[in-house]
């Protein structure tokens, strides 16, 4: 990391997936974690993903979120603006809710959408 800012490292490859190798996160690196499909705007990992794996990743995005879209086009769609969205079909992972929290990107309302979607049981 230099002057305070995480650095992302972004590959692609002829297939077009998307390699993320973040430096700072060792966690992903022990889980052998290294490709990440999106959908719309969905990041999704397990949910026993490291709480330091998740907010260094959002941590990085979060601060690359301009220089995305030239490594892969569905980052054009990747905006601070969605990264919380009452519509969300998934539940954030608590290090998630609490990244957006600090970041003063989750509104009040996205508990209750969050309390719902974690007591849904399929």
């Amino acid at each position: 990391m230099t002057n305070g800012e995480s650095e992302i490292q972004i590959e692609t490859k002829k297939n077009h997936d998307l390699s993320i190798s973040y430096q700072a996160i060792t966690e992903l690196r022990l889980l052998n974690v290294r490709t990440l499909v999106t959908y719309d705007i969905y990041l999704v990992g397990h949910a026993k993903l490291p709480d330091a794996a998740v907010r260094s990743v959002l941590q990085a995005i979060w601060v690359n979120i301009d220089k995305l879209p030239q490594f892969h086009p569905g980052f054009v769609e990747w905006t601070k603006a969605r990264a919380v969205d009452p519509e969300v079909t998934l539940p954030y992972h608590p290090a998630a809710v609490r990244y957006f929290k600090d970041a003063g990107a989750w509104p009040a309302k996205m508990d209750e959408v969050q309390k719902k979607l974690l007591a849904w049981k399929p």
